[in-house]
Parts: structure tokens; C-alpha cells; sequence
């Protein structure tokens, strides 16, 4: 009888721990478009810099980070072809905080590209017809 009163104790104690975990993490999401067209972006890349977290976004541009401890960090978006930008956030237990982007389309400058090639197998091809 005492170690049946034990074991259930010990459950009750689980789940009262596993509830009061969960609530000490909050969510964070949203949607990433683009300035100009106000298009979404599927395939952003979302990452919260302080705990090496994140995702990516759904076609329609949206995003959801589950399961992000209570804290302020700093959100940064990057999408190919988009400048990268960052916001702020204070994620509270049990909440969740809505945060939206709105980038504009950029480019990536690099220095000037050369191409080079030998034209001797061409060369060769022609002499080799000619005979």
C-alpha cells in the first residue's frame, strides 16, 4: 500500500515538474516579406544569435520558434538577394510574441570576375576537318 501511495506521488510529482517547465519557455513568430512587393519569403532564415536557434520560413513567409526560454534576445532574418536585419524580443513564459519583417531586396558586391579558357581543342578540331 506504501508503495503504491509512492509511486503515485512520484507521478504527481513528474507532471506538476513537466508543467512548470513548459511554462518557463515561450514562443516566437511571424511573417518575412518583402519591403517593395510586400511578397512573403519563403525560405528565410531565421536565427535567435544569442542561442544558436532558429528555422526557416513556410512558402507563405510565415515562421514559429516553439520552446524558447524566457529571456531578450536578438532576432536576425536573412534571405539571398535581401539585406539582413535584426530585431529585439523579450520572450515571456507561456506567451507568444508576434514578431513581422519587412526587408528590402539588396545586392552582394564583389570584385570584377574574369573568365579565361583555351580554345585548343577547338583548334585541333578544325585542323583535324581540314585534313
Amino acid at each position: 500500500m506504501k508503495l503504491i501511495k509512492l509511486f503515485i506521488s512520484l507521478g504527481f510529482f513528474l507532471i506538476f515538474c513537466a508543467v512548470t517547465s513548459a511554462q518557463e519557455k515561450g514562443t516566437i513568430s511571424g511573417i518575412i516579406t518583402d519591403n517593395v512587393t510586400n511578397d512573403p519569403l519563403p525560405g528565410a532564415n531565421i536565427v535567435i544569435s544569442e542561442l544558436t536557434f532558429g528555422s526557416t520560413s513556410d512558402r507563405y513567409g510565415n515562421y514559429r520558434l516553439n520552446g524558447v526560454p524566457v529571456g531578450s534576445y536578438t532576432i536576425s532574418i536573412s534571405y539571398l538577394g535581401y539585406t539582413a536585419e535584426s530585431k529585439q524580443v523579450q520572450v515571456s513564459a507561456g506567451s507568444n510574441q508576434v514578431i513581422n519583417f519587412s526587408v528590402k531586396p539588396g545586392f552582394v558586391e564583389t570584385e570584377e570576375v574574369v573568365i579565361e579558357g583555351l580554345r585548343q581543342g577547338q583548334t585541333l578540331a578544325l585542323n583535324i576537318q581540314k585534313t
